[in-house]
């Protein structure tokens, strides 16, 4: 039987680390951003710098290259320290779990997910224990991993859930449905028509979706 895959963004769509972002990037930056300016710092940081971003950037971008690593390191021992799952998102993870025709897996492009130590310490802080995910993957090209992984068959069954405009995206280069979460970095504004507002409602959309496979 062929299990449909189900790909998750991380932060900001199952680990509530918008304050941490924030604390991390006024630290690093020597500044005093709202919450709401650090998310848009943290959406233009996820995708490619270009013409248009540079002139309404709060922070220099050739200083947000420079300190990139450092901000990502500091932002890590927030995350092992302070991280946290969203509201509900572990009992809808192992309620989704507990179908035997999926698959779960993170796709994140934090490079610290590639240490294997680092990822039990915090998955096992955030979950109390065993975490549902059959693989995490890292990397700075979300659907390239994806596509390394999973043959057109199989992905043409899956559906990708995130918070970021790069998430939407990556769903539409691999030609999947993208679901977009309101609670994240973006507040629910992306480009796509598959929006929840919680995680009942996104596990309804999942539901439907495998539901129309069979």
């Amino acid at each position: 039987m062929l299990k449909v895959p189900i790909f998750f963004d991380l932060g900001g769509t199952i680990v509530d680390n918008i304050e941490i972002g924030k604390k991390s990037m006024n630290e690093i930056f020597n500044k005093n951003l709202s919450l709401q300016e650090a998310k848009l710092m943290y959406i233009e940081m996820s995708q490619k710098i270009t013409l248009k971003t540079l002139f309404h950037m709060q922070i220099n971008p050739i200083k947000m290259i420079v300190k990139r690593k450092e901000m990502s390191k500091l932002q890590n021992q927030y995350l092992l320290s302070q991280g946290r799952l969203f509201e509900g998102a572990k009992e809808f993870l192992f309620k989704l779990k507990s179908r035997e025709n999926i698959q779960l897996f993170i796709v994140t492009q934090n490079p610290q997910f590639k240490d294997n130590e680092f990822t039990k310490l915090l998955f096992t802080k955030l979950f109390a224990g065993e975490h549902p995910f059959d693989n995490i993957f890292s990397g700075r090209n979300k659907a390239n991993m994806i596509e390394e992984n999973f043959d057109r068959e199989t992905l043409s069954q899956s559906i990708y859930v995130g918070d970021l405009p790069n998430d939407m995206k990556t769903a539409k280069k691999l030609q999947i449905p993208g679901i977009g979460v309101s609670w994240g970095y973006a507040d629910g504004k992306l480009d796509t028509p598959n929006i929840v507002n919680n995680f009942d409602e996104l596990f309804d959309f999942i539901e439907n979706h495998l539901n129309n496979l069979s």
